[in-house]
Order: structure tokens, then sequence, then C-alpha cells
């Protein structure tokens, strides 16, 4: 009788400890305010005997520090403005780790300020920057797709564009709309893509039933071309995010942020366009793209960025993360760059951060952010979203990271693009 009783507490002690460690807060949503005085993390299942739970608490930018977790397993923290981060990993005896977990919280949000600082010159930069390449013609190179599911029967024509934007560089992607499409009647869409180094493989059509519909590749590169082909461009464009990031006039972004330019530009060339609706959209670097073309183009009507990179490359001056793609390698305990390098990059980020260009907006806009993104700090995302000074909405999810999307915004692009009732 007691070896059963042993083997049943055995079992039962290995089905506490089987399923995935998570953590969860005491408020679902995981956003506070000072009123609320703390945050209650609770960390389960709890350990087995022959377990530990180790946890780092990381507060804005702080290292991750270790911290007691209580025999109840929660871990209560005084709230502090910004992004409280904590992290559980659980080990055997072994020292072999058999779970991982973490989970953020924001706190005071509207009080989430942006490190970053706003060159006197932005404006002239930038103004002079697109006037130059207004200089070059568009040059519009089609070719058009044919013969593949995506045309829907004929329902939808598809075509590869390349667009000169000056200086060798040149905006490339898809263009979508409904077959036989009369002049003025379509509203439009750019959808921009994040980061990596690929290129663009499928045609966008779901927007193009009734509607036009673009996407532009981030980089210089065409889709449908074969593996060698892509092959060269993912070694070519290895490590484009920081190239040339300590000279503005050489900044790899630069030349992103003209073809986002360049494309919009475009859009509003086709006779198809309605010259009501202009929306832009995209995720992480699609984000940075969707928001920074929509500053720069007076038309766009509605601009969706989720989980926006390239915000606050400067967190850093206030004690916060700093934006991919972390330009700026700072010590948590280092307040200023010390290296020649970083201070150059400190002088030219500011003209490629979504901080600075969220100070221009002039449309509706929407922006998201995950309490688990790592990637995309929810600090520098908040100070992009309190700078916009426009009507907006702020999604903030709690359970995702980088993956954080905007779940509403799906039904609102359809009625804007005449999607509903196809």
């Amino acid at each position: 009788m007691k070896k059963l009783l042993t083997l049943l507490l055995t079992c039962a002690a290995a089905l506490l400890t089987a399923g995935p460690l998570t953590i969860t807060t005491d408020k679902p949503e995981g956003v506070y305010t000072d009123a609320d005085k703390e945050i209650v993390f609770k960390v389960s299942p709890l350990p087995g005997e022959d377990e530990e739970i180790v946890c780092r608490l990381q507060i804005n930018r702080q290292n991750g520090t270790k911290v007691e977790m209580a025999a109840d397993g929660t871990v209560k923290v005084p709230v502090t403005t910004g992004w409280i981060r904590l992290d559980a990993v659980r080990v055997n005896k072994k020292g072999k780790t058999t779970g991982k977990a973490m989970k953020g919280a924001l706190c005071n949000v509207p009080e989430i300020k942006a490190g970053a600082v706003e060159p006197e010159d932005f404006d002239a930069f930038w103004a002079a920057e697109i006037a130059k390449m207004n200089k070059v013609p568009m040059n519009p190179v089609f070719e058009e797709v044919t013969g593949t599911p995506e045309n829907q029967n004929g329902a939808i024509r598809i075509w590869k564009f390349k667009l000169d934007c000056g200086e060798g560089n040149f905006a490339m992607g898809y263009l979508a709309m409904p077959a036989n499409a009369k002049p003025g009647t379509l509203p439009a869409i750019a959808q921009f893509r994040g980061a990596g180094t690929y290129t663009l493989q499928k045609a966008p059509v779901y927007y193009a039933k009734n509607g036009i519909h673009v996407m532009m590749s981030p980089h210089m590169t065409e889709g449908g071309k074969g593996a060698a082909y892509d092959k060269a461009m993912r070694k070519a464009l290895n490590g484009y995010m920081r190239r040339d990031a300590d000279n503005r006039d050489k900044y790899y972004m630069k030349r992103m942020i003209l073809r986002a330019v360049r494309t919009m530009q475009f859009i509003k060339s086709l006779p198809e366009w309605d010259k009501k609706t202009l929306v832009t959209h995209g995720e992480s670097q699609g984000g940075f793209q969707s928001l920074v073309a929509a500053v720069l183009t007076p038309e766009t009507t509605f601009c969706l960025a989720m989980v926006p990179a390239l915000s606050d490359h400067q967190g850093y001056r206030i004690g916060y993360p700093n934006g991919w793609p972390n330009l700026i390698a700072v010590h948590p305990s280092i307040k200023k760059p010390t290296q020649k390098l970083y201070q150059a990059i400190d002088a030219a980020a500011p003209y490629f951060d979504c901080v600075n260009f969220a100070r221009r907006a002039h449309c509706k806009t929407w922006i998201s952010t995950g309490l688990q993104d790592a990637v995309c700090p929810p600090t520098g995302i908040c100070a992009v979203y309190n700078l916009l000074p426009v009507e907006k909405q702020l999604y903030i999810a709690p359970h995702r990271g980088h993956n954080a999307g905007y779940p509403a915004a799906g039904p609102i692009l359809d009625e804007m693009l005449n999607v509903k009732g196809n």
C-alpha cells in the first residue's frame, strides 16, 4: 500500500510539472497605472521536488536581475513607467532546461516618452531627398503575370513593376487590380513587407477584388527569378539593416524610404485610382515603411503600422531599450555612446526613426504592440503612438510578441477597400 501511495504521489508530481511553463499577470490585459501600485506575476505550474524555477526581472533597459519567486509562484513588482518583463526558466536536478516563459507588462502608457532627438533640419533633409528623386522620371516598367491561381480566372490582372528612383535605386513589387477597371473608381492600398533577405514570391490579390493592391519589395529584388537569383540576393543583402548606419546620406534605409515614396507616387499616377482612399499597411519593418510612406504622402487617408520597427533608436537616452535594428549597442550602465562609430550612428539615426515621422503624421493612424515583443520593445512603439498628432488607436496584445497584429483592422480595411460582399 505504501509503495502504491508513493507511486501515485510521484505520478501526481510529474503531472504537475508536465505542462508548459506559463506566466500570467493579475490584470489580464497587462496594462497598469500608478493607481495599481504593483504588478503580480504568477508562474505556473510550481516546480517539483527535483526542479527549480529561476526568475529574472527586466525593467525597461535594465539587465535581467534575478528575483525570488514566492512559494505560491508569484513575483510582485512595483509599478514603474515603461515595460516590465519577467522571464522564468525551469531546470531539473541534472541542469536541463525543461521549460521557459516570458511575460511583459506596460505601465503608464501615456507617460512613455521618446529618447530619440529631433534634428532641426529633419524636414529639409527629406524634402531635398524627395526633390532630388523627383527630378528623375519614374520610367515604370511592367511585366504582366498570367496563368496563376491568383488571377482568379481572369477577374484580376497582375503586373510586376519597376520604378526608377534615381542614383541606381529602383522600387520593385507587384500591382494587382480588377480586370477592365474603369478610371477613377478604385481605392488603393500599399502593402509593405517586414525585415529579411528575400524576394517577393507571391502577388497580392486580396484587396484587388475591388481595389488597387500594391506590394513593394523592401529591397531592389524581383520575384519569380529562380533559386540562383534568390540565393545571390540573400547573400548581397546580409546585414543590410545596419549598413552605413553612421552616415545619413548612405544608410540603407534612406533608399528604402525613397522606394516607398516612389511607390506611393506610382499608385497616385494610376488612372484607376479614385483619388479618395489611399491606405498604407505593414508589420515590423513594413510598419516602419507604412508610417513613413503615409507621412511623406499627403494624400494618404489611413495608416496601419503594426509593431513598427525603427521606433526610438535612442531609447537608451532615457533608460528605455533601443528599437530594432538596435543600431546603437549600449550597455545598460552607459548613458551615451562612447565609441566613435556609435557617436556617428547616434547623429544619423534620428533621420530614420518612426518617432520623428510620427510627429508629422496627418492621417488616421493605428499602431499595435505586443507585451512579449523583445524585437521591437513596446516602449519605443508607445513613444511613437504618443507623439501622433492625429486620430489614432493603439492595440496592445497581452499574450503576443512580435506577431501582435491588429485584429480589429481587418474589417475596417475590408470596408475601406470594398472587399465586403465578394
